[in-house]
C-alpha cells in the first residue's frame, strides 16, 4: 500500500494557512492588547509618580516653611535671651558697683576712725614722752645737784 505522501517541507498546507493566519491575528491582537495595557500601566505609574512628586514637593515646601518659621522663632528667642542677659549683666554690674561703693565707704569710715584713734594715741604717747623726759630732766638735775653738793662736801671734808 501506498501511503499518502506527505509534504516534507515545513510549509503548511494551503488549507491550514487560513487557520495559521487566524491564530497569528489573534496573537497579534493579544500582543496589541497587552501593549495597550502596558502603556496604560506605564501612564498610570507616570501619573502616580508625578502626583507623588508634586505631593512630595508640597510636603518639602511645608517642611521648609515650618523650618523657616522655627528658625525665625529661634532667632527671636535668642535675641530675647540676649537682651535679657544684657539686662541681667547690667543689673549685676550696678549691684556690684553699689556693694563696692558701700564697702569702700565703710572701709573709708573705718580707716578714718582708726586714723583718728592712732592720732589720739600718738598725741597721748608724745605727751607721756614729754612728761617722762621732763621727769628724767628733773631727776638728772637733782642727781647732778646732789653730786655737786656731795663733791663739795667731800672736798670740804678732805680739807679738814
Amino acid at each position: 500500500m501506498s501511503e499518502p505522501t506527505e509534504p516534507t517541507s515545513s510549509q503548511p498546507q494551503p488549507e491550514d494557512m487560513h487557520w495559521a493566519v487566524s491564530y497569528l491575528r489573534e496573537d497579534l491582537q493579544d500582543i496589541r492588547n497587552e501593549t495597550r495595557g502596558l502603556h496604560e500601566r506605564i501612564d498610570d505609574a507616570r501619573t502616580a509618580a508625578t502626583t507623588e512628586s508634586r505631593d512630595l514637593g508640597k510636603r518639602i515646601d511645608e517642611v521648609s516653611s515650618e523650618a523657616s518659621k522655627e528658625r525665625r522663632d529661634l532667632r527671636e528667642r535668642i535675641d530675647e535671651v540676649s537682651v535679657d542677659a544684657a539686662r541681667e549683666r547690667s543689673d549685676l554690674c550696678e549691684r556690684i558697683e553699689a556693694v563696692s561703693a558701700a564697702a569702700t565707704s565703710g572701709l573709708q569710715k573705718r580707716i578714718d576712725e582708726v586714723s583718728s584713734v592712732a592720732s589720739t594715741e600718738r598725741r597721748n604717747l608724745q605727751e607721756q614722752l614729754k612728761a617722762t623726759n621732763s621727769r628724767i630732766d628733773s631727776n638728772f638735775r637733782w642727781t647732778m645737784t646732789a653730786m655737786i653738793s656731795l663733791s663739795g662736801l667731800l672736798a670740804a671734808m678732805i680739807k679738814l
